[in-house]
């Protein structure tokens, strides 16, 4: 069977993280995702004026060869390793939007297109010509998703911003971390990685409205609308009783659960529980081997836990600390009680659960005799299959996208080179 989203071809302007996650999520579903990209020459003028690791995390650089030192190298790597966890399964165009020809050529793509998705201000996707109001006519079906820090509306809206900002003005950062401590970043850059996720449904959506209608529209994704929304049943409460919740470290600030949270076991590591409900505390007790806490009137009702909370802690962290975290982990898993390790990124992709639903993919590198692992993606269409492969060099689609999809000539895409309007990359 076909992917769920074959025949659908997205033209893609993004870079960093937020935008390339979007359309990691659409072109793994089948999609043609075509990257749009600078020439080399703009990318010598781009990556010169940036610090080299920069550049390579935004994509400038991940054509260049090793570096010759242990260090140079290892950065490199890891540029390399950013670039193909966002952008694997997609095709590579080269193309110089600042020529006429450059811009002409987009626009019959355009024509040819589902989608065209970017992650620029308003004003430099006016100034480069990609902004809905010219692309609609071009193409009446198109659609157009920004994602831009605050959206195309409000006194904010031409504000540059990174994730940290996104995560701090959206409320979630003060709430993460312990109490008395200073605020604290996700570990993860979620304001990306989020807004990515949401304009990928909004686009599904635009997709389906066209169907129906035979007309395209703007899709406007603020980072810091996503923020918002995902602090959800916080402003509820916050609304209902008045209450501003703050860090509580890995406890649950909504009604106080304990258990509830991360404990230290007897090897150092942590393992994360949640047995405050009724059906999992008796279990819980007795697993640990307190049973006669139980029903014990100080501690056989989560009010009751909360009244007498250091108590409770203390006997159940003293426990904690008499078997490993492993031990631990399997123990309570056993009598099914909610239960896992705090696992650092090799731990997470090594779990057997991760391994069977397939997320953690290995993926041949171009060019190089080695294979590497990456996120898999976390919607299973059941029906449809799932293929990977790596991002190719830069404007390594140049020539196949040119014939295929526009009819060009192998001699005038030649010609089309030697004017620098396009860059034709090696084989894949």
């Amino acid at each position: 069977m076909e992917a769920a989203l074959s025949g659908t071809r997205i033209l893609d302007f993004t870079r960093a993280v937020a935008g390339p996650y979007g359309t990691l999520l659409l072109v793994d579903l089948g999609a043609e995702v075509i990257k749009i990209e600078q020439v080399p020459s703009e990318i010598e003028v781009k990556a010169d004026a940036l610090d080299a690791d920069w550049a390579s995390l935004f994509g400038y650089m991940v054509s260049e060869e090793k570096r010759d030192t242990p260090d140079g190298n290892r950065r490199w790597r890891q540029g390399r390793g950013h670039f193909q966890s966002l952008n694997r399964n997609k095709k590579r165009l080269a193309l110089n939007m600042k020529t006429k020809k450059g811009k002409d050529i987009f626009y019959e793509l355009v024509k040819k297109s589902d989608v065209v998705y970017d992650n620029y201000r308003p004003a430099t996707a006016k100034g480069i010509g990609i902004d809905f109001d010219t692309l609609r006519q071009v193409n009446p079906k198109i659609i157009s998703c920004s994602i831009t820090a605050f959206g195309a509306t409000g006194p904010w809206k031409d504000a540059p911003a990174y994730d940290v900002i996104l995560q701090a003005l959206g409320g979630g950062m003060s709430m993460t971390g312990h109490p008395g401590m200073p605020p604290c970043r996700s570990g993860i850059p979620i304001a990306d990685l989020c807004a990515g996720a949401f304009a990928a449904t909004g686009i599904l959506a635009a997709l389906r409205a066209c169907d129906r209608t035979g007309v395209g529209q703007k899709i406007d994704i603020s980072m810091l609308d996503v923020q918002i929304s995902l602090l959800s049943y916080r402003i509820g409460h916050y609304s209902a009783v008045g209450t501003i919740m703050g860090p509580v470290g890995s406890g649950h600030s909504g009604f106080g659960q304990i258990p509830y949270g991360a404990y230290e076991c007897s090897d150092g590591n942590y393992i994360a529980i949640a047995a405050a409900a009724p059906q999992f505390w008796g279990k819980f007790i007795r697993a640990l081997g307190l049973p006669e806490l139980e029903n014990d009137p100080k501690f056989n009702t989560n009010a009751k836990r909360q009244e007498n909370v250091d108590a409770i802690t203390g006997l159940i962290e003293g426990m904690l600390k008499t078997k490993t975290a492993k031990e631990w982990e399997k123990i309570f898993f056993d009598v099914g009680i909610p239960v896992g390790m705090v696992n650092n990124t090799a731990q997470a992709i090594s779990h057997p659960q991760v391994r069977t639903r397939n997320m953690a993919v290995s993926i041949k590198q171009p060019e190089e005799d080695e294979i590497w692992e990456f996120a898999g993606n976390p919607i299973k269409i059941v029906e449809t299959p799932e293929t990977f492969k790596p991002a190719p060099g830069l404007g390594a689609d140049t020539e196949e996208i040119l014939l295929a999809i526009l009819g060009y000539s192998k001699e005038y895409i030649a010609q089309l080179e030697e004017t620098s309007v396009c860059f034709v990359g090696g084989k894949k």
